[in-house]
Order: structure tokens, then C-alpha cells, then sequence
């Protein structure tokens, strides 16, 4: 199995992109490799909430590829939080960019039960995975595993609605946000 199929295969697979050979060969590798099989599965939801985010259909197009292979790089499993540097965005909200690559920036998130991120404009698209916790914004409450899409130009702010504190994976693609 190829390095490039190990790497991606699971995001690849979940966005629909495998041709019959390397879905096979995915499933073989997967069948053997605990990594691979988790991620395979943990995308699924992914590619599911993305899909009902973006109102569409598989296969893929090519956006929601590369959205599906952005959040893709979501850390996993058990997060330490106390491994990264962070950076207060918001009271109560801190960031540390994971990534910042070709236009496409991934962010993780953490932030404080109660907290709100003030209301902003979208300068380019965006896409929050929900890793722990739940927020909410004007259209909906997001818990794990889900996807809070928001294009460019709309307006929303989002607040922290579980208990205990949220974290999030949050991808900004070709712009970020500008305050409202």
C-alpha cells in the first residue's frame, strides 16, 4: 500500500474518490490497521454532517473534497490540551493554528462553557467540527461530530452551550472572519 493511501485513504474514501482498485486495497490495508479503520469510520461522520451542512449528494465535488480532507486533519482521540499554545480570540475562547497551508488555515479551538464569539462577517468559508462539547449559533446547536458550515459573507456569532468546556476543529478556507 502506498504512503499516499495510508495518509488519505480514509478521507479519500469518505468523500467518495477511491477508484474500485484502491477502495479495495483501502479496506484490505484498514482490515489490518486499527488507525485507518478508526479513521475510516470517524469520517463517515464527518462526510455525513458535511453533506447535510452543504445540502449535498456523493459523490463529492471537488470543494467538498477538499473540505472533507481539511477536516480530516482534525486531531484525535483524547486531546491534551495543555500541549498547545494558545492564543485568547474571544473571552473565554482560545485558538492555536494546527496549520496554514495553500489558503486553507485549520485552527483548533477551545473555549469556556458560557463563552460567545462575538458576531462576525465570513471572509472566505468555514466549517467548525465539534470534537467535545456542544455550541450554537443563529441556525442551529452543534454537539460531536457535527459540522457548523458558514459561507462567505454570512453574519453569525456562536456560543458555548454545554456544560463544560467545547472544543472545536475550525477550517477557515481563502479568508477568515472580519468583525460585524
Amino acid at each position: 500500500m502506498s504512503d499516499e493511501l495510508h495518509l488519505h485513504g480514509a478521507a479519500d474514501l469518505a468523500a467518495g474518490a477511491l477508484d474500485p482498485e484502491a477502495e479495495q486495497a483501502f479496506h484490505a490495508h484498514a482490515a489490518l490497521c486499527d488507525e485507518c479503520r478508526r479513521a475510516a469510520a470517524d469520517l463517515q461522520e464527518v462526510v455525513a454532517s458535511t453533506l447535510a451542512a452543504a445540502g449535498g449528494t456523493r459523490p463529492l465535488a471537488a470543494s467538498a473534497r477538499e473540505h472533507v480532507l481539511a477536516l480530516a486533519r482534525a486531531p484525535r482521540g483524547p486531546i491534551d490540551l495543555t500541549t498547545y499554545t494558545w492564543t485568547e480570540i474571544a473571552r473565554g475562547v482560545r485558538a492555536h493554528e494546527i496549520y496554514n497551508e495553500g489558503g486553507v488555515r485549520g485552527v483548533l479551538i477551545w473555549a469556556d462553557s458560557g463563552a460567545r464569539h462575538p458576531t462576525h462577517r465570513h471572509v472566505g468559508e468555514e466549517d467548525i467540527l465539534v470534537l467535545q462539547g456542544a455550541l450554537a449559533d443563529e441556525r442551529g446547536v452543534y454537539g460531536p461530530g457535527e459540522v457548523c458550515r458558514s459561507r462567505r459573507g454570512e453574519i453569525h456569532s456562536e456560543t458555548i452551550v454545554s456544560d463544560g468546556e467545547c472544543v472545536c476543529f475550525a477550517v477557515y478556507y481563502h479568508g477568515g472572519i472580519e468583525p460585524a
